[in-house]
């Protein structure tokens, strides 16, 4: 998934009843905030209680992060933080939609620690229409598939993909943030030479001028 269809993609994924494939969205683009954005990742986990500092490295940030998916205010945070940062361009800062971040927080709780049994639209009444349908519907249809697998569908298995996943995406951020930046350097080198080209060529020209007068 390119950066750039977070919200086409995670808003499509909930409308679809696909809730493990809206996680999935979200969980990458949380990655690529850690990678852009370490400070704000490190804040949000401090925020929520969890110790965290600028020594860790990005696996060691996403080790901890996964290990505390049971906590409410980090998953909170965590959704406040994808929806912050959702200009996938140049991941400033955009007004926040309370919608978005109720929809991605019931989303991650859901995936890490949602429970057995069917749910309605009362138990999710905070979140506004149209939305609203397709995750209470992608919430009962992730609770039956996981009742139909529930010996291959534990917290750990489920932890246990975030962090592949998450690495996997923070490695291939990682990776486009090196590529930009090897660009970057190799364009200031050739606007150097063509400048020092430009410089002594007016400086030639000057010197014949000079010449023939």
């Amino acid at each position: 998934m390119l950066v750039a269809d977070f919200n086409t993609d995670f808003t499509e994924y909930v409308e679809r009843e696909e809730l493990q494939n809206a996680n999935n969205v979200l969980l990458q683009k949380l990655a690529e905030i850690l990678v852009t954005k370490t400070p704000s990742f490190i804040d949000m986990l401090n925020e929520s209680g969890i110790e965290a500092d600028s020594t860790m490295s990005h696996s060691q940030l996403i080790k901890l992060f996964v290990e505390n998916t049971d906590n409410k205010k980090m998953l909170l945070g965590a959704s406040l933080l994808a929806n912050s940062f959702s200009n996938d361009s140049s991941f400033d800062a955009q007004p926040i939609s309370n919608n978005g971040v109720k929809i991605a927080y019931a989303t991650l709780n859901e995936n890490f620690n949602g429970a057995d049994g069917e749910v309605s639209e009362e138990d999710y009444s905070y979140i506004a229409v149209p939305a609203l349908l397709g995750l209470v519907r992608g919430v009962n249809k992730l609770r039956k598939g996981r009742k139909e697998s529930k010996l291959q569908d534990s917290l750990e298995k489920r932890r246990r993909e975030a962090q592949i996943r998450m690495q996997k995406a923070a490695a291939e951020r990682k990776r486009i943030e090196l590529a930009n930046a090897e660009r970057k350097r190799k364009a200031k080198i050739t606007y150097a030479i063509i400048g020092s080209v430009s410089l002594v060529a007016i400086i030639a020209v000057v010197i014949a001028v000079k010449r023939n007068k």
